[in-house]
């Protein structure tokens, strides 16, 4: 299968010198469509991002775990205590922590 803009630069290249300004709207299009790609990557990773944290969130819910930030210089900013205000989980963003704990429950 041949890729579009791929085929557009390529056919951009064969026009005719007097067909200069046609040939850079060609390549301005596909750096546009180029640029349009990649946000929606980026898009993609960072939704995938946020339902993974969501998920992570929602396991804590069911656990009736707490999430809370720790004030303890030079320790993980975050951390997860359970029901019984056992710590069992700490990281440097509040998903960093809720991740080790969930690991470390499931041991």
């Amino acid at each position: 299968m041949s890729n579009l803009r791929s085929d557009a630069r390529d056919f951009a290249e064969t026009l005719p010198d007097k067909q200069a300004q046609a040939r850079t709207l060609i390549e301005r299009l596909c750096y546009q469509v180029d640029a349009v790609e990649e946000c929606w990557h980026a898009a993609s990773r960072e939704a995938e991002h946020f339902r993974k944290t969501a998920d992570l969130f929602a396991w804590a819910c069911d656990q009736g775990c707490i999430v809370q930030r720790n004030s303890i210089v030079g320790q993980p900013r975050w951390g997860c205590l359970d029901i019984d205000l056992k710590l069992i989980g700490s990281g440097w963003s509040p998903a960093d922590a809720i991740e080790q704990a969930k690991r470390n429950v499931k041991q």
